[in-house]
Parts: structure tokens; sequence; C-alpha cells
């Protein structure tokens, strides 16, 4: 999650503040690459590429791809955010003296924080609940939980509830918690993109 927050972070403000060869096109390449389904056609390519690269039932066999399957959207988001940041406001910072560097974690940074939220909140749900991907890399080392709980549940008549419903508390309460916490600035996001984008 903090891997592909931080990614879109600085892809949406590259392409939103950066002028660069081949822009427009990587963006909108990027873009494109949302109306494929990428969750059930690519999950064959990546199981032979985590298995031929070694990383098969490994955390970092997970984090590539999860990285990688969310960073288009998470990116587009966080480009429309800056986009609408005015420019005054970056050029008076370097009138001050504000490095590139100090203008993008003092100014931009706080500017664009319910965005952040927003898709920190929005990675953070897509990821600890994804089943399929996790199930067909993952079988002991780096099980995670949502493939965890099948793990616990047994035979039929077997099952120890008590263990069950635990483990049940376990996989809900970390969402709750961020929810519970981030609330105020993931309604603040969604409300300033309804009335923005």
């Amino acid at each position: 999650m903090l891997l592909t927050v931080s990614i879109s972070v600085l892809a949406g403000y590259g392409f939103a503040r950066f002028r660069f060869r081949f822009r427009d096109q990587f963006f909108w390449l990027m873009i494109l690459s949302l109306y494929f389904p990428t969750n059930i056609t690519s999950i064959f390519a990546i199981f032979e590429l985590t298995s031929a690269m070694g990383l098969q039932d490994t955390k970092t066999g997970l984090i590539l791809p999860y990285t990688a399957l969310h960073l288009p959207i998470y990116m587009f988001v966080m480009h429309t955010i800056f986009k609408q940041i005015p420019r005054e406001l970056e050029e008076a910072a370097s009138i001050d003296g504000a490095s590139p560097y100090q203008t993008f974690w003092r100014i931009m940074l706080p500017l664009a924080s319910t965005g952040i939220v927003v898709i920190t909140i929005l990675a953070f749900t897509a990821i600890w609940g994804e089943y399929l991907l996790a199930r067909t890399l993952t079988s002991d080392n780096a099980m995670p939980i949502g493939v965890g709980l099948t793990a616990v549940q047994t035979n039929m008549g077997d099952t120890e509830f008590p263990i069950l419903a635990a483990a049940y508390v376990g996989a809900i309460v970390p969402p709750i918690v961020i929810f519970v916490v981030l609330q105020r600035w993931f309604m603040r996001g969604l409300l300033a993109g309804a009335l923005k984008f």
C-alpha cells in the first residue's frame, strides 16, 4: 500500500507539473490499461513471471503485482488533484527561495492531502481484501490474511469456532480502524472530487 501510494503521488505530480518527451502518450497509455480486465487475464502471466523470477510464495512476489495492478487509477486521481492546484503557489514559493523539493513537500503535499487519504484507503481495502491473486501466488510463507482465513477453517465438524471468530475479528478490525481514523479526510476528498472533477 505504501509503495502504491508513494509512486502514485510522485507519478501524478510528475505528469501534472513536468514537461517531458512523450508525456501525454505515457499518461494515456496508463489510463488505457484501466480498460483491460487485468485481474483475471493477467493472473496466469503474473504466476509464470513470479515463478521464473523465483518470487513464488514470497512477500516481494505479492508486493510487485499489487503495486502494478493498482497504480494507473490512483495515479490518475493524483494527477487530477495536482492539476487543480494553481501554479502560482509554486511560483510564489520559488520566488521566496524554496527549492523544488521544499515546494513539493511543504506546499503541494499538504494541499493534496485529501486525495492522498482517499487513495490510501482505497489501496488498503483493495489489497487487504484481495483473494484470487494472493491464493495463486502463495501457499505457506507469504500468506496474506484473506488466504490465511481459509487455512483456519478445517473440515466439516472439526472447525474450532473460537479460533475462527478471533481470525475474522483480526481481519475486520484494521480496515475499520483505518477508516474511522481517516474518515473526515476521506469524505472531504470524495466531496472535493464530486464538486471539482
